[in-house]
């Protein structure tokens, strides 16, 4: 009990802090990147798992041991069985929490919420394209594929492939 305080101080200190540090960072630079570029769109999904670790951080009744082990070893692998004990042992010693920047949150989930949606919005474009064209065309079966040729002796299947996946 006497050596807790200090262990405590050490590891808010040499570990808890410069990962914080460390997602904060990585927040920023996402967030600096100019809207609508290729590079936001691809860091997006990694963010993601930034926010989510940084807001465990904050919040450790809400941390997902797991989640948060895989999220802070991606982000400094060195340290990775340090972050299992962490990620194990965050959430019943609160103490332990970071005081999250409410400006890099907001400003992050910002941008994470337009890329998501643009996603989305693309996701759905795609699906009504395919949902329109489905009724098009036939959906077509191996032997629709090979024609004359004597495949069937090397290929043998019951399914299709929808027509819209087809060149016919």
């Amino acid at each position: 009990d006497a050596l807790w305080p200090r262990y405590v101080e050490a590891n808010n200190r040499w570990i808890r802090d410069p990962a914080a540090a460390n997602l904060q960072r990585q927040l920023n630079a996402l967030i600096s990147l100019p809207p609508g570029s290729e590079q936001r769109a691809e860091r997006a999904e990694e963010a993601y798992g930034q926010l989510k670790a940084y807001l465990m951080m904050a919040r450790p009744q809400k941390a997902d041991a797991t989640f948060l082990t895989n999220a802070l070893t991606k982000a400094e692998p060195v340290r990775a069985g340090v972050w299992q004990f962490y990620g194990e042992h965050l959430a019943a010693h609160p103490a332990w929490a970071i005081r999250a920047d409410p400006k890099l949150v907001a400003q992050a989930r910002q941008v994470l919420l337009a890329q998501m949606g643009q996603r989305n919005a693309q996701a759905t474009l795609y699906q009504q394209v395919l949902d329109m064209a489905a009724h098009q065309y036939p959906a077509l079966n191996l032997h629709d594929m090979v024609g004359a040729t004597d495949a069937l002796t090397l290929f043998s299947t019951e399914a299709s492939v929808p027509g819209v996946f087809t060149r016919q």
